[in-house]
């Protein structure tokens, strides 16, 4: 005999009942991938209503299924929350301060050097104090003394200030005056001691080459003329923190995570660089004029 929804007990399911809760969450996981888990959040929680509406006599049952869609829409809200903003606010500082130094360039008719020096060729400061009026900061940058170096009685006040675009908000130490984003300087690189490069100067084109890198533990204070070194840096993505490209956060795709870090490149693109990446194909898309090619969709 068949089982009638209306002669089933309090808490009891057809087989058509659980074979339709799962395919509402294989549909509901479909959608999340497809257009973001939050429709994913929503649909969890409105089709067991809608259920309850057309099945008045099922209540019982319907607020146990009510409740624990609503209690894993709720993980999943939470899950959410915590994972994405990891790397999110990272991408867009990254982004925000490539479109200022594409500003400074379009000004200036160069990029600025790795650092300012003084008559004697001694570092004053970095170009992230050059930077200072194209990424909305004015007010340290009209009080700075370029004539003085970054430690000075009177700019290390102004130095001690947090510079928030150049602090990932994923980093444990977000509060203090240091920077998360480093240049990589060497011959052959985006930066080179002692030259203002343009976009000339990028032979392998600007989508090809890496401008800036997320470096966590760098330690290195905004205003100080510290970046990393080709020389001595790790060619590993996530290797020794503060000396290799590497970040905390991992990036979400479809069905996974993978951890790694942001880089900005020359074209103004951020792009996620994953810890797979070979040590040569790092160097690759590090060097502008080493005549390597690399395919940045691989990289999605």
């Amino acid at each position: 005999m068949k089982a009638d929804s209306s002669s089933l007990g309090p808490w009891q399911f057809t087989t058509w009942y659980l074979l339709g809760l799962t395919a509402l969450v294989a549909v509901a996981c479909s959608v999340g991938v497809t257009f973001g888990w939050g429709w994913t959040v929503l649909l969890l929680v409105s089709a067991p209503v809608v259920w309850l509406l057309w099945h008045p006599g099922r209540r019982d049952a319907g607020c146990v299924v009510l409740a624990v869609a609503f209690t894993g829409s709720l993980l999943l809200s939470v899950s959410m929350h915590e994972s994405y903003p990891a790397w999110v606010p990272c991408h867009r500082n990254l982004s925000f301060i490539r479109m200022g130094l594409l500003q400074y360039h379009d000004r200036h008719g160069c990029f600025p050097p790795p650092y300012i020096e003084d008559d004697q060729g001694q570092p004053l400061y970095s170009w992230r104090v050059l930077l200072l009026p194209y990424v909305e900061d004015q007010k340290i940058y009209q009080q700075w003394h370029f004539d003085q170096p970054w430690n000075s009685p009177h700019n290390r006040p102004l130095a001690d200030q947090v510079v928030d675009i150049y602090r990932c908000p994923a980093s444990p130490q977000s509060n203090q005056p240091l920077t998360d984003y480093l240049a990589v300087v060497g011959q052959g690189m985006a930066w080179e001691q002692g030259k203002s490069l343009t976009l000339d100067d990028f032979a392998d084109g600007l989508d090809q080459t890496i401008m800036l890198v997320e470096v966590e533990g760098s330690r290195v204070h905004w205003a100080e003329p510290v970046d990393l070194d080709r020389a001595t840096m790790s060619l590993q993505i996530n290797g020794p923190p503060g000396r290799a490209i590497g970040s905390l956060h991992e990036m979400k795709s479809r069905w996974s995570s993978q951890p790694g870090a942001n880089a900005g490149f020359a074209d103004g693109a951020v792009i996620f660089l994953p810890e797979r990446l070979k040590p040569g194909e790092v160097e690759a898309m590090l060097t502008r004029d080493g005549g390597e090619q690399v395919d940045r969709e691989r990289l999605r």
